[in-house]
This record gives C-alpha cells, sequence and structure tokens, in this order.
C-alpha cells in the first residue's frame, strides 16, 4: 500500500488514498476489483496481446500542449480574455452571464468557481459545489547541461510514496519522455511538489522550491550538479479531488443543476486530459440534441 498504492493515487491526484473514493478515481480498476477475487488475476486476462507494432504510450504536440487552446481559440472565434463572469441568472428560457443572453450556459470552470457564480440563483447545487476539495501543487522544471547528469534510470520518471517524506512528489525526465525535447547537451527534469498534507512550498519562494527539489535531485539521482535555466509553476487549487462519496455528490449535482446549465470539468468525471475532453464532447452533443444529464 505505501510504495504502490499511496505514491500512483497520491502522485497522480496528489491526494491520500485513504480519503479517496476508488470508485471515482479508478473506475475501470473498481469495477475489475468488484466482480472479482484478484485485480491482478483480471487484470492478466484483460491484457491485450501484442501485434508486433510498438505504439508510443504517451503523445504529446510538438511546440507543447499550448497549441491545442490556441487553435481552438481561433476556430471558436470570439474568445474574451481577462474577462470574468461577475453575475448568473434566469432570463426568460435561458441565461443572462453578465450583458450576454443565452439559452444554454456551459460552466467549466473550477467547482469553487462555479458555486459562486450559481450561489444566488441555485444555492442547493452550489453548497454541493462547495463539498467538492483542491489540493494547490507546484512544478519546477529544470535544465541541467547533459555533462553533468548521470545516467538517468531506465523509464521516464518516478513517484515518490508519501511515507519517505521527500519535498519532491514526482518526476519526469522532459527529454527523455518526449522525442522532440530529446538534445545531446542539456537534460530537462521537470519535478511535482505539493499535495493532500504537504503544503511546504505555498509559503517558498521560486528560489526556495528549486532549492528544495535541487536537495531531492541529488538524494535520489545523484543529479548534483547547478541547473542553467529552471523554471517554477505555481498551480492553486488545481487538483479536485474525488473523496469517498464522490459519485452521489454527483448525481446530486446533476439533480440540482437548473436546466440550460451545463457543469463539464475536471471537477466531476476525471481530472485528466482524456476525461476532460470525453466530458466536453458529452456536454456539447447534449446541448445539439436538445437533452440534459
Amino acid at each position: 500500500y505505501h510504495r504502490m498504492v499511496e505514491p500512483l493515487l497520491g502522485g497522480v491526484h496528489a491526494g491520500d488514498p485513504a480519503q479517496l473514493s476508488a470508485k471515482s478515481t479508478v473506475p475501470e480498476i473498481y469495477a475489475i476489483a468488484s466482480g472479482n477475487r484478484s485485480v491482478y488475476l483480471s487484470m492478466r486476462k484483460r491484457r491485450v496481446k501484442p501485434t508486433g507494432r510498438r505504439q508510443a504510450p504517451l503523445v504529446s504536440l510538438r511546440g507543447g500542449m499550448g497549441r491545442l487552446t490556441h487553435a481552438l481559440a481561433d476556430a471558436v472565434g470570439d474568445v474574451r480574455l481577462g474577462t470574468p463572469a461577475t453575475s448568473l441568472e434566469p432570463d426568460g428560457t435561458g441565461w443572462r452571464v453578465d450583458d450576454l443572453t443565452a439559452d444554454n450556459v456551459v460552466l467549466a470552470t473550477p467547482a469553487y468557481v462555479t458555486a459562486d457564480l450559481v450561489r444566488a440563483t441555485a444555492p442547493e447545487l452550489s453548497a454541493v459545489l462547495d463539498t467538492i476539495s483542491y489540493v494547490d501543487v507546484a512544478n519546477a522544471t529544470l535544465a541541467f547541461r547533459a555533462a553533468d547528469v548521470p545516467p538517468l534510470p531506465p523509464g521516464t520518471g518516478f513517484l515518490v510514496p508519501p511515507i519517505e517524506r521527500e519535498f519532491i512528489v514526482g518526476c519526469s525526465w522532459l527529454t527523455n519522455k518526449w522525442p522532440h525535447l530529446a538534445n545531446e547537451d542539456v537534460v530537462l527534469i521537470k519535478s511535482m511538489v505539493g499535495r493532500t498534507g504537504d503544503t511546504r512550498w505555498l509559503s517558498m519562494s521560486d528560489a526556495e522550491i528549486v532549492d528544495g527539489v535541487r536537495d531531492g535531485l541529488a538524494r535520489i539521482l545523484d543529479v548534483d550538479a547547478a541547473p542553467i535555466a529552471t523554471y517554477v509553476q505555481r498551480w492553486p487549487r488545481a487538483m479536485p479531488q474525488y473523496t469517498v462519496g464522490h459519485a452521489e455528490r454527483l448525481a446530486r449535482i446533476e439533480s440540482l443543476t437548473p436546466t440550460g446549465l451545463h457543469l463539464t470539468g475536471a471537477a466531476y468525471r476525471g481530472a485528466g486530459l482524456a476525461a476532460c475532453t470525453t466530458q466536453a464532447a458529452a456536454t456539447a452533443a447534449s446541448i445539439l440534441e436538445g437533452t440534459q444529464p
């Protein structure tokens, strides 16, 4: 548990596995475990036979995932940035968001933002949304001269069990993970910090976060050289926590959501990119078909 379950769930979701709902966090594994005496044996039976074609386990876009959002913005056309919505209220058979009116409004904001927007018109829904907690996380990417980095272990990174009490939650060597970042002269290592119960980094400066990451890399990977460049990204209230009872919480949210409002995003049925895009497609389809989840 401490060496496998905790780092996997704690690293991916930045949460405490003892508080997370298996049914909502890892639904595929939950389904297997619910109907079989052994998760391991069941997963072995389900293992896909190799076809001879090697497929990349991970896929990204050259130039970064920001290219996707830029392309979507170009396709949509009218995107208003730096324009926070301050009010949401019924307007005839539709809704009014500040000075805009629409038949349908999609709220793809974090649960706590959505809760504030609907507080006046749907207080019960707002109260349920307020129960979805979030964890603060940060990333620190360090660039090293390749000559200063000893050979890294096989793979593309690692997760750290909370029992180790390390500052680093997980680590990914980007130049191994993504072919388009491969460079003979530079090694890029991204480290994640922050999880449930560990908020040390919140009171740290960027330089202090980098120092904490460097200490961990020296201890774990024997990388003790000074980086040639660093970049710290802070993500306050970034990771929604699917705590026990999340499925029931979702059912309650659906029953309380007024007609014409549609809630989607990381707070509900999966926080990863694939899950969020699947939810978004389902939301768009329900609007086009005139149905409401």
